[in-house]
């Protein structure tokens, strides 16, 4: 569900606090199977970067 809210975002609408918020509203195994699920580049490029912080 949370990769279906990034995509009308689209590539350069997506930072660091779009993926916080999302992370926020997810319990931390939920966050893990996101940040190691099948997405695009640009999307976990994103979930990434935020989790890195």
């Amino acid at each position: 569900m949370a990769l279906l809210a990034l995509w009308p975002l689209g590539k350069g609408n997506v930072d660091a606090a779009v993926v916080r918020r999302i992370r926020e509203g997810l319990s931390e195994e939920a966050f893990e199977r996101l940040r190691t699920s099948s997405m695009p580049a640009w999307m976990a490029s994103a979930i990434e970067q935020c989790g890195r912080e």
